[in-house]
């Protein structure tokens, strides 16, 4: 404010701020809170400078260096609604691109369906989103916006920022959206970005990805406005090609939990987060790729199978591991080097990485089946096979910065602003080697010289007060003090300044020869004139005092001059080399690819050593099918600790076999499980990794449906039935005999009547069309209608429960059994569950009052087997407090390589007991064998084996 008046001036201005350092702190938080942020850079130092516009920084375009997120996608999704006419009903067209910052890749997809106003007419549009998880995400339609408000519901769109384009609506968006759709701009546009690309490139993509390539169009002007060099070296756009993927349909990656949703946390939130055992970022943005895009090739799951088995035969994922620990992003480097945020410590690191690629390199040369995979992998879609090795191209990166740079040096600076390279000292500044640069050289001469002559008038001036000040500790009583902007000063306290003008009045001469060591070795001999010394405050500091002449401050303004000059020249010479660096970034993807194949491999060894999964076998079949032993779901074995995991043996779609099962239990019994079990293994098999089963015999599937309760969060304002009949619809309307059907509760939203004639007419038309499918139901009223009798390649089955009325309770098997099962068993829970709540609260705190130890479940330690084992009470006896862990099933029959016992780890917490010592004597000399099962009152020991 300009205009103080007198009366404000007893009030303080209040300012908000931050230092230049922390600017990546700062937008950081205002991105994660949805604002667009603009930085503007002051153009030079000084008075009346002008300001210019660097960035707009907005969610999509945030490239954060210390974001630990593998990507940071922006999305473009063009919609259009086409209108019914005499040849075809009303359609939609969704285009949709999407750009990866850190790593500057680029896709497009499009697909078309008939308009109908449901989520599954947006099925793919919210897979592709549900896959990307876009921060930023801009829609262009010409649907009204109450409809687009759906939309966004629909494709469970939940990005930190939304952009809704109305087109024709006059906004300033519209017009450059009707810009977007014309080709002259499209072509004027991919020749800026894309100057290398062949009009024949995007000639080819313009019959059938139209929308996608405008949607790319938008995409590129809207990310170019915010930070031009984000646009800058993108990669050629990848089509989104679904020939060779296995169709997920119907929300099948969050309804099979494979991909986090965002409502659990850790490392059990999600089959994907469970799974990805990537050491690298690299690695893992590939694992996630493949996990959520399972292919259909046989070839290459033959060759993924193949090559695991040897990585875990030979246990070569533990040194893999070893040497890929400590490697950094370098697609996100990359991305670094051409939009120029690249700093010396990225350099630095990126020599370490490299060094560490050179030995997992040479890891592998003795291994000729993974050499040989590395190299197809390596040279799959080129034209002519790679001709440097990986060792070859780490070399010849690491040669480039070992001539130029100082690498130890460059590990302490992680800023090239003018303002942070200006406040570093001499030392940590000259991180290019001499030789490289002739003015760098100079400037560096010049600064160290004068340097060292001030150094030399620092030292005489303390000399002459230490010969009175005998008892300091120090000996440096005039300091060199400098601020980044301006001169550096001699400086002292204002007793040490009185003693030094003392001593200096009494010499009779007034100038006296000094030395130093110049830059290069050499002594120097100069003459310091101190009879015009000057003793002045500086500043608001009243405590010290600076010591100068004329001679002092010619030579502090030719330090601050030499050294601002430095700090220009050493930044230029740094920017022109990161120019010149960015001619090996294909290097650096080839390098990048590299790491992320070996520790894929590494991945899927370690998860079969680690979780006990078996290779799956591709058996050559007219239609599709699987064959599963010993079948568990890859996430529930780890989440339920309380009883070991009830395997089960399923088979469908085999020649001879069934191809449709409908599922009987009550709840709680693992309907739901199995089914999931089955979609996720099917999937982790078709990503080509080992599977949950102690055998797996399958043919590909082309594509998966589901419809699993529990996840309508992206349908609000449908009913369950509305829900269910949209999910049914595209069910029947794309289901083959190439496709996995799995439902649960299918038609719970309605009434019995209209449920049962639509299942009954869903089933039958699944069965026509030989499709592979499996319905979890309580409608046992169907096994008596005789259309469902005539479905002959359809089997009933039940997880059984089973009432003990001795005890007055539940057992829950858990195993698949034939036939429909007891439709009355609801009457057997009623039975078991007669007591009230009020009656058992009271008993059960009469118990804790009079049992006899008094021990708290807090003061008790875990068991040295498994850590979430707690001691207590005998679980036997329930008298004595247990002092042994005992396992059920005894650990002499675990599997010598990884403790496994058939499914299961010896160490499971459902497979210890605690036991006192008597107990413990007395189950052991029965040598009986045991596994916990649920009751409906609780868990039970069953007897496996023994005498």
């Amino acid at each position: 404010k300009k205009d103080i008046t007198e009366s404000t001036q007893m009030f303080s201005v209040a300012m908000a701020g931050f230092g230049l350092t922390q600017l990546d702190k700062y937008v950081g938080k205002l991105q994660e809170n949805g604002y667009t942020v603009a930085v503007y850079n002051q153009d030079i130092q000084g008075k009346n400078t002008t300001r210019s516009l660097s960035e707009i920084i907005s969610p999509g375009t945030y490239f954060s260096p210390d974001n630990t997120s593998p990507t940071n996608h922006t999305m473009c999704i063009w919609l259009e609604r086409s209108r019914a006419n005499k040849f075809m009903p009303s359609q939609i067209t969704a285009g949709i691109s999407w750009i990866d910052i850190f790593t500057g890749k680029t896709n497009l997809s499009q697909f078309t369906r008939e308009y109908n106003h449901n989520p599954c007419t947006y099925d793919e549009l919210e897979r592709l989103v549900a896959i990307n998880n876009p921060s930023e995400c801009i829609l262009v339609t010409n649907l009204d916006g109450e409809y687009l408000e759906d939309i966004v519901n629909y494709a469970g769109i939940s990005s930190v920022k939304v952009h809704k384009v109305i087109l024709d609506s006059g906004s300033e968006m519209a017009e450059f959206a009707d810009k977007a759709q014309k080709q002259n701009y499209q072509q004027s546009v991919c020749n800026q970005y894309f100057p290398t690309m062949s009009s024949d490139y995007l000639m080819n993509i313009f019959p059938t990805h139209l929308l996608a390539v405008q949607s790319f169009i938008f995409l590129l002007d809207f990310i170019y406005k915010q930070n031009p060099s984000l646009v800058y070296k993108l990669s050629l756009p990848t089509i989104d090609n679904t020939e060779d993927n296995l169709r997920l349909a119907n929300h099948s990656l969050q309804q099979l939990n494979i991909i986090d949703e965002g409502r659990h946390h850790g490392k059990l939130k999600s089959v994907g987060d469970l799974l990805n055992n990537c050491v690298t970022v690299m690695g893992q943005r590939q694992f996630l790729y493949n996990l959520n895009n399972p292919t259909t090739n046989k070839k290459e799951l033959n060759m993924s199978y193949d090559i695991t088995d040897v990585v875990l035969t030979k246990e070569l994922w533990k040194g893999y591991r070893e040497k890929l620990n400590g490697i950094h992003d370098l697609e996100k480097l990359k991305r670094k080097m051409i939009i120029k945020k690249i700093t010396p410590k990225d350099f630095s690191v990126f020599y370490n990485d490299l060094m560490s690629i050179i030995s997992l390199d040479k890891s592998i040369k003795g291994e000729e089946e993974v050499l040989l995979y590395v190299d197809k992998v390596r040279n799959k879609g080129k034209r002519t096979p790679a001709s440097d090795s990986i060792k070859d191209l780490c070399e010849r990166l690491a040669t480039d910065l070992e001539k130029n740079f100082y690498l130890d040096k460059c590990l302490e600076i992680n800023n090239v602003s003018t303002e942070y390279l200006s406040s570093l000292c001499i030392d940590k500044l000259s991180f290019i080697k001499p030789g490289i640069c002739e003015e760098v050289d100079s400037l560096l001469e010049g600064c160290v010289d004068s340097r060292k002559k001030l150094e030399a008038i620092s030292k005489w001036l303390s000399n002459k007060v230490g010969s009175i000040e005998k008892k300091a500790k120090t000996t440096t009583f005039i300091k060199i003090h400098e601020t980044p902007k301006t001169d550096p000063v001699l400086m002292g306290t204002k007793r040490r300044m009185t003693l030094l003008k003392s001593v200096l009045g009494k010499e009779s001469a007034k100038k006296t020869p000094l030395e130093y060591e110049d830059f290069s070795g050499k002594v120097q001999h100069f003459m310091f004139k101190y009879d015009d010394l000057d003793y002045v405050t500086m500043g608001s500091n009243k405590k010290d005092l600076v010591v100068t002449n004329p001679d002092i401050r010619t030579l502090t303004t030719k330090i601050q001059q030499a050294e601002t000059k430095l700090v220009s020249a050493t930044l230029a010479y740094y920017r022109g080399y990161v120019e010149e660096f960015v001619k090996y970034q294909e290097h650096f993807a080839e390098i990048a690819d590299f790491v992320s194949t070996i520790d894929l491999l590494q991945c899927k060894g370690y998860i079969a050593n680690k979780y006990n999964y078996c290779k799956p076998t591709i058996v050559s079949s007219e239609k599709p099918f699987f064959s599963m032993k010993e079948l568990r779901h890859p996430l529930i074995e780890h989440l339920q600790t309380k009883e070991i995991y009830v395997t089960n043996d399923v088979c469908m779609g085999k020649a001879g076999d069934k191809d449709g099962m409908l599922l009987y239990g009550t709840n709680a019994v693992g309907k739901t499980s199995l089914i999931k079990s089955i979609g996720v293994n099917v999937i982790m098999a078709q990503a080509g990794l080992y599977v949950a089963c102690s055998e797996m015999e399958y043919y590909p599937y082309q594509s998966i449906f589901t419809r699993i309760l529990g996840n309508d969060n992206i349908f609000k304002g449908l009913s369950t039935f509305e829900v269910e009949m949209s999910e049914l619809c595209t069910i029947l309307k794309l289901a083959d005999e190439d496709s996995l059907i799995l439902g649960d509760e299918l038609c719970s939203g309605t009434e019995s009547d209209s449920a049962l004639s639509i299942f009954t007419a869903s089933l039958e038309t699944l069965h026509e069309r030989k499709s592979t499918f499996l319905f979890a139901t309580h409608f046992h009223e169907i096994q008596k209608y005789g259309e469902i009798g005539e479905l002959d390649r359809m089997v009933s089955k039940h997880m059984e429960v089973t009432y003990n009325a001795q005890k007055d309770l539940l057992v829950y098997d858990r195993k698949l059994r034939d036939g429909a099962g007891d439709s009355m068993y609801g009457l057997e829970v009623c039975k078991s569950l007669h007591l009230p709540d009020t009656f058992l609260e009271r008993a059960h705190s009469i118990r804790m009052k009079y049992n006899k130890t008094k021990r708290g479940i807090l003061s008790e330690e875990g068991s040295h087997f498994n850590v979430k084992k707690i001691g207590g009470i005998c679980e036997m006896c329930r008298e004595e407090r247990g002092t042994d862990t005992h396992h059920l099933q005894h650990q002499k029959g675990a599997n010598m390589r990884n403790s496994y016992i058939g499914s299961f780890h010896k160490n499971h917490k459902a497979n210890l007991m605690t036991l006192c010592e008597g107990c413990h004597y007395k189950i052991h000399n029965t040598d009986e064998q045991h596994k916990r099962i649920k009751t409906s009152e609780g868990y039970t020991l069953e007897c496996v084996s023994g005498k």
